[in-house]
């Protein structure tokens, strides 16, 4: 009996890690803007995607996969790509989620709950906090000569889309505004998803966002920056001034 009473307690005192979400939360947009969800498994992940259709195909981008607690009804969102940590509060009896920390474009905001969740195993996309850390000092290693930088805006490769008679367009990605006085901007999808200080060491550069208090990186390059990571996909996209991708 005594074990049983420690047990209860031990449960009531660290909250319920699985099991009191499951489903879809949405949160509601205008007409012609992204669509933000976030999905729970009962197995204690959660994915946060966002979704719109373009040129008649529709996208879907995950901005945060990782695990989730919940404690008096307050949830803990433990990301597994980059390492931050998201928090937000169950209201209307588990039926409205309203973020208190968050990407700055969700903070203040609130999902509503949509539809119920199969059970399955969210997958998580990304290297990891470790890995990204060893492939940025290897880049380091390999490139001791600093790379100079223009404070100026840099656009990702899909910014620029090249179209009938070799011209080139506005499309959708990343556009990152250096300043010279250490702040910057990170807009994706025209979205602002990042905003603070920047500092350097040697040909990396760490973004402070003041909105979710952590830091992601970028690797300086001969005329460009390479992504390792930021939010919206894993896979290093290459940054560039304007006119280096009209070239």
């Amino acid at each position: 009996m005594k074990h049983l009473i420690i047990l209860l307690i031990a449960i009531f005192s660290f909250g319920t890690t699985f099991g009191q979400l499951s489903g879809g939360y949405e949160f509601v947009r205008p007409p012609g803007e992204f669509n933000y969800h976030i999905s729970f498994s009962k197995k204690g992940q959660y994915s946060l995607i966002i979704a719109n259709e373009l040129c008649s195909m529709i996208f879907m981008i995950p901005f945060s996969d990782g695990r989730y607690t919940v404690k008096n009804n307050q949830i803990t969102f433990r990301d597994m790509n980059h390492g931050f940590v998201m928090k937000a509060s169950l209201i209307s009896s588990g039926k409205k989620i309203l973020i208190n920390k968050g990407f700055a474009f969700l903070n203040g905001d609130t999902a509503i709950w949509y539809r119920e969740e199969r059970e399955w195993e969210f997958p998580i996309s990304g290297k990891g906090t470790i890995l990204q850390k060893k492939e940025r000092e290897a880049y380091l290693q390999q490139h001791k000569h600093e790379y100079p930088i223009r404070y100026e805006t840099y656009e990702g490769e899909y910014n620029w889309q090249p179209t009938i008679g070799a011209k080139w367009e506005k499309g959708y990605d990343y556009e990152l505004n250096i300043q010279k006085n250490h702040q910057y901007t990170l807009h994706y999808y025209r979205r602002l998803i990042l905003k603070g200080t920047w500092s350097r060491n040697g040909n990396e550069i760490a973004l402070y966002d003041e909105s979710l208090q952590h830091t992601f990186y970028l690797l300086v390059g001969k005329d460009e920056l390479i992504s390792k990571y930021l939010p919206g996909g894993d896979n290093s996209p290459i940054l560039k001034h304007e006119w280096q991708w009209a070239k």
